[in-house]
């Protein structure tokens, strides 16, 4: 008997979506409560938000996002069908639309200098947290 690697189903496999990715996230647009990890991950990936607030984090998020960053578009409380079809089709053909998805690749490529280059915030911090260790670690060893 093998025994073959568990695997889930993807999400995709039941949708007729073709732009569905691994991540959920898609380089047109990402439907969002905003919370802290759905900003960080959109902001990351350079994916332009329309924000679907319910309650907490997610109405600060959302003014940085919509108002401050202008990487995402707001949503009123009481949705409808129309208003959503609305703002999908802005993000994807109109010209606020265009914009928004222009800064959004904006903080894509902002976080990924962070993280990957040698003078990046996010890749000093960690090795500043690191550096010690590994000092703390040579130095209990000799």
């Amino acid at each position: 008997m093998s025994l073959k690697p568990f695997r889930p189903p993807s999400p995709c496999q039941s949708t007729p979506l073709d732009r569905c990715s691994s991540s959920f996230l898609t380089r047109e647009g990402f439907l969002t409560h905003c919370g802290w990890n759905s900003t960080i991950e959109s902001l990351t990936s350079g994916v332009p938000l329309i924000c679907w607030l319910d309650f907490g984090d997610q109405m600060i998020n959302s003014w940085f996002c919509c108002g401050k960053w202008g990487v995402g578009m707001d949503m009123n409380e009481d949705v409808t069908r129309d208003e959503v079809e609305g703002l999908v089709r802005e993000l994807m053909e109109g010209e606020n639309g265009r914009e928004i998805r222009k800064k959004a690749m904006a903080w894509k490529r902002l976080a990924e200098e962070a993280a990957m280059s040698p003078n990046g915030s996010s890749y000093l911090n960690l090795e500043k947290l690191i550096d010690p260790v590994l000092f703390l670690k040579i130095k209990l060893t000799k």
